[in-house]
């Protein structure tokens, strides 16, 4: 994996709009930015976009800072904002990573593979600032598994985060016209069986808008396609793990105070 991928692997953090009221059951949530629609598990609540830009900007460094995130979802805020679990949208628009057109089908393998073997302690520490990089260990990373006629890709990434003890993130990749999409589901791991049956049938309801769709005509990539895009959105979950550890750091302070 290059440079490019090294750096655009971090994209994948905290996410966050208004904060509304709880949502109902099977709500459907629609991106006209970004062209899609999502069906949402019960019970969400919207995470304050002024939260997330906050914590990019202490967090990131360098490259790290282009993430782009479209909605962030998760259950009551009582116990603060970052509580697993939480869904987070995220958006990797192709151009904006420099491929000026729809990725081959012939490319996805390729974005599996990085993925699979991504180094996400590397990652963490190349974008991360080293305060809340060094809150991560033992970070690995799930063989991608790829659906080409769906045009999915899903993965799993594993930590343990300071403070918080092992987190899992359950991730759905969707290659659209435009951006690849993933939808991911963040939770500690010893309470995944409460709510993954909720998130899977959450992620199975995503669609691209008509617009944003892939388009079957453009797949198959010309005699002499150029430079592969593919390594360019090796893209992967760093670390909300990060941002719930750091909450509750400074509140065990304060309450000690």
């Amino acid at each position: 994996m290059n440079a490019e991928a090294r750096w655009i692997a971090a994209h994948a953090v905290v996410v966050v709009l208004f904060a509304r009221p709880a949502l109902g059951d099977g709500v459907e949530f629609r991106s006209e930015r970004s062209g899609y629609s999502l069906t949402l598990p019960d019970g969400l609540v919207r995470i304050p976009q002024e939260m997330v830009e906050e914590v990019k900007a202490v967090m990131f460094s360098g490259e790290g800072a282009q993430i782009e995130y479209d909605a962030a979802f998760q259950r009551g805020e009582s116990a603060g904002w970052f509580t697993y679990p939480y869904l987070i949208v995220q958006v990797v628009r192709y151009e904006k990573e420099g491929v000026k057109r729809q990725l081959y089908e012939s490319e996805f393998a390729d974005v599996a593979k990085d993925l699979t073997n991504l180094d996400v302690e590397e990652v963490v520490d190349q974008v991360v600032q080293p305060e809340f990089g060094e809150m991560l260990s033992e970070s690995s990373v799930s063989a991608a598994r790829l659906d080409v006629a769906g045009r999915q890709l899903t993965w799993s990434v594993k930590m343990n985060a300071e403070g918080i003890g092992e987190v899992v993130g359950n991730i759905f990749g969707h290659f659209g016209r435009n951006a690849l999409v993933q939808v991911m589901y963040y939770s500690m791991a010893d309470e995944l069986p409460l709510y993954e049956s909720d998130f899977v049938e959450s992620a199975g309801s995503f669609q691209f808008d008509s617009d944003n769709e892939y388009d079957d005509s453009l797949a198959a990539a010309p005699k002499y396609p150029g430079p592969s895009g593919a390594s360019l959105i090796g893209v992967v979950v760093v670390t909300m793990a990060i941002v719930a550890s750091r909450r509750r750091r400074r509140k065990s302070k304060s309450m000690s105070a």
